[in-house]
């Protein structure tokens, strides 16, 4: 059987919702793009790839040959040449797979710059299996349900969540992840501040309690659109007095690049912000958190992002916690900077 293949498929924020309306059941292409369109083949992958923001947003399975349609679906274009797809996998546009996450893992960096020229186009077998294994994990991350008979994508390591004794697995890293989360909301309130959660994440629970109902309905800090946006989808947020006193990024499913190009978007859109970032991760992540705090891209900011942003460790978060206990609300928040380590 021939390996299924991984193609990028090129939308607008516009275009994009358009065949959201039609529950992603048809992709489609310009005719000059016909000649490519027929290399593709039932049960390969497209990519989908929003324009202008830079990221992967989903992953539909290919269900037929390409064929020729010009019934209404776009604005912008007919693009007859079409297929009928299924929707796999769809996470938050703000939250998809960055370009410069791709193009950092890559072997093929230099020949990225071509494949936007138009689509279908075929991508590198590992750059396609490296952005569909991020796409589920940011999906499974933030609380999407898989499609009713998930396809295959032959990602190494994606288990069912029992053993094949039967004995159950250790629990999942999203579980972490909702934990560490609630423990710095919970440890936010003990010091007398306000909190944000992510807006996709405020359906969440842990521990009896809801995010939502411990954070603000509204941030009460006055930004630009492009900042508000950004800062609305961080995990956490300490606010007092219109103020963000701190900002926690949680990675434990997640590429670590996720959480460091919103950290990065943020010091890019407000280069003078004096807020302190820190990502808080697994302690067998820490290698790997301070050698992407100090990538080039980051450190070309105008204020470098291994100044800004530190790294703490979830062992050493839950063991101080445990420690204090109830004596947390005799605390100013500056504390949370002794547990940081930073990056430069």
């Amino acid at each position: 059987m021939p390996e299924r293949a991984y193609w990028l498929d090129l939308f607008t924020p516009e275009t994009w919702a358009e065949i959201g309306k039609i529950d992603y059941a048809v992709s489609g292409y310009r005719a000059n793009r016909e000649a490519h369109a027929k290399k593709v083949r039932p049960g390969d992958l497209f990519l989908c790839y929003l324009t202008g923001k830079s990221r992967f947003v989903g992953i539909l399975e290919v269900e037929s040959e390409a064929y020729w349609d010009e019934t209404p679906i776009w604005q912008s274009d007919a693009f007859p040449v079409r297929f009928k797809t299924r929707l796999v996998s769809r996470v938050p546009e703000d939250r998809g797979v960055h370009l410069h996450e791709v193009v950092e893992q890559s072997e093929h960096a230099r020949s990225w710059s071509g494949y936007y020229r138009g689509s279908p186009q075929r991508l590198p077998h590992a750059d396609g299996q490296f952005i569909a294994t991020t796409l589920k994990s940011v999906e499974a991350e933030a609380g999407g349900q898989p499609p009713e008979a998930p396809v295959e994508i032959e990602i190494a390591g994606d288990e069912s969540s029992a053993a094949a004794d039967g004995s159950e697995r250790e629990p999942k890293p999203e579980r972490d992840h909702d934990r560490i989360q609630y423990r710095l909301l919970a440890l936010g309130r003990d010091l007398g501040l306000e909190l944000w959660v992510a807006s996709n994440d405020r359906g969440r629970t842990y521990d009896d309690e809801r995010f939502g109902d411990m954070a603000a309905k509204e941030l009460p800090v006055r930004f630009d659109d492009a900042t508000r946006r950004t800062i609305e989808l961080i995990d956490v947020l300490w606010l007092s007095q219109n103020r963000i006193e701190a900002a926690f990024e949680i990675e434990s499913t997640t590429s670590i690049f996720s959480g460091l190009l919103r950290m990065a978007d943020l010091l890019a859109l407000q280069p003078n912000i004096d807020i302190p970032l820190f990502i808080v991760a697994p302690d067998d992540r820490r290698k790997a958190v301070l050698r992407e705090i100090r990538r080039p891209v980051f450190a070309s900011l105008p204020t470098p992002l291994w100044k800004a942003c530190r790294y703490i460790a979830f062992d050493r978060l839950e063991s101080e916690l445990d420690a204090l206990g109830d004596r947390a609300r005799y605390l100013r928040p500056e504390f949370i900077n002794d547990l940081a380590e930073k990056a430069g």
